[in-house]
């Protein structure tokens, strides 16, 4: 269970509760701070999403901003499957990976801003 092992992925339930319950709820409350968010953000940024479960979060950021391009990566193979599905209309601009945060394989310095929600 993922209360207990964090870096356990979720099974195909719990990421199905999370998408459909606990996500709409964080991505409301983490709105509050994209303005902040976008401050900080300039032209043709690279952002890292960790933890981007099912990309709502990342969703509303693509949304509300064109100029930047996101990779998200979560420990669930589910949720990278469902933020597939909900980002597919941002292709170019979205690189999605089923990875655990605490061994990313990603070269140093290469993304300019990294931000986790929840």
């Amino acid at each position: 269970m993922v209360l207990f092992d964090f870096q356990s992925p979720y099974s195909k339930a719990e990421s199905y509760a999370y998408d459909s319950f606990i996500a709409p709820a964080v991505t409301d409350f983490a709105s509050r701070v994209f303005p902040e968010f976008r401050a900080q953000l300039r032209a043709g940024a690279k952002v890292l999403d960790v933890g981007c479960g099912g990309g709502q979060n990342a969703e509303k950021l693509l949304t509300e901003f064109e100029d930047f391009t996101l990779t998200g990566v979560d420990l669930s193979a589910e949720q990278i499957e469902r933020a597939g599905e909900r980002l597919a209309r941002f292709s170019g601009r979205v690189a999605l990976k089923t990875a655990n945060v605490l061994a990313l394989d990603f070269p140093a310095e290469e993304f300019d801003i990294v931000y986790s929600i929840a």
